[in-house]
């Protein structure tokens, strides 16, 4: 039987590429088609008779398009992309490599291993998903830390110097004695002369007139002894 390819070119793309999410290093998050009807540069659907993509290599899709569509998507910070939707619903995509061709500019990706072969492709702008809009953040509370309060310095106490304590020494007080009535010592009579004894034969010895003097002589000194003693008192 004979092998035949059949390829139909449209301006729009199914809604299983047109609506497809793509993941872009050139752009940040989720990438989609915000307006297919100004998004999609073209499609292109290839029917195969008797071929299976088994049996083809690598596949090269080239789109040539306006220099009004590619600038414009470029001014709007969109990134070409060649998408493939294969016969099981599978879908691949590339960024697709463009370059300048007359009026217009080639994008070009390659497919190979299980994207290769034919089935249908679109070259699409893509940008960043759009956020939702119309609806109201919910307000997040504003959490105000409470300020940790400050110690306040306590003011130190600086100490009144002071003087050395003086304890007084206590003085001793004079405790007068009572006096006690003197006993008035003898006042001594003047002593008698003495007469030298005379041997009258049978009187006084002479040894006792010796020891009668001496006698007297001390019991005056005694006597004036203690009346000094209370005169000085």
């Amino acid at each position: 039987s004979d092998a035949s390819l059949e390829a139909v070119f449209s301006a729009a793309a199914t809604s299983s590429i047109s609506g497809a999410e793509f993941v872009i290093a050139s752009i940040e998050g989720t990438a989609v088609v915000i307006d297919p009807s100004t998004d999609v540069a073209g499609a292109i659907s290839v029917t195969k008779t008797n071929i299976q993509n088994s049996d083809l290599g690598e596949t090269t899709v080239s789109f040539l398009v306006s220099a009004e569509w590619y600038d414009r998507m470029r001014g709007a910070g969109q990134s070409p992309v060649i998408a493939k939707l294969t016969d099981g619903g599978e879908l691949f995509y590339e960024t697709a490599v463009c370059a300048r061709d007359g009026d217009g500019y080639i994008c070009r990706v390659t497919f190979s291993g299980e994207a290769a072969g034919f089935s249908e492709f679109a070259l699409l702008g893509v940008s960043a998903e759009p956020t939702e809009t119309g609806a109201t953040p919910t307000p997040q509370p504003t959490v105000t830390p409470t300020p940790t309060p400050s110690a306040s310095p306590v003011p130190t106490a600086t100490p009144t110097p002071t003087g050395p304590t003086v304890t007084p020494t206590p003085v001793p007080t004079a405790t007068s004695s009572p006096e006690t009535d003197a006993t008035p010592l003898p006042v001594p009579t003047p002593g008698l002369p003495i007469v030298p004894p005379t041997d009258d034969g049978g009187g006084v010895p002479f040894w006792a007139w010796i020891i009668g003097a001496v006698m007297l002589i001390a019991a005056g000194r005694v006597a004036w002894y203690g009346y000094s003693r209370m005169r000085s008192a």
